[in-house]
């Protein structure tokens, strides 16, 4: 009767460390799944955060540039304008002479 009952007892205690042994095993492994979730997750914010960043540099390059063109689009004109006055007043100048 004895045996039996240390057999059974030795039965247990097995089990219950194969148990405990599987309850770590499941801990570890949704650990490690969370956690690699969690650095991919890190990785592509990291990378979006990146692109984001290049993109609003290249935005603020793309505005500053369109900004330099306007403002030497508008000298152009303010060149050309003044052109046409000086060749408008040496025509009339040249016809008021005649």
């Amino acid at each position: 009767m004895e045996q039996k009952l240390s057999e059974t007892n030795k039965i247990y205690e097995t089990a219950k460390i194969n148990l405990l042994d599987s309850k770590t095993w499941k801990m570890t492994l949704k650990f490690s799944i969370i956690t690699s979730y969690s650095i991919l997750l890190w990785k592509f914010c990291h990378k979006a955060r990146l692109l984001q960043d290049v993109l609003s540099y290249d935005k603020k390059i793309y505005y500053k540039r369109r900004l330099r063109n306007r403002k030497e689009i508008n000298r152009s004109e303010a060149l050309l304008s003044k052109k046409r006055l000086i060749f408008d007043l040496t025509l009339e100048k040249k016809l008021g002479d005649c």
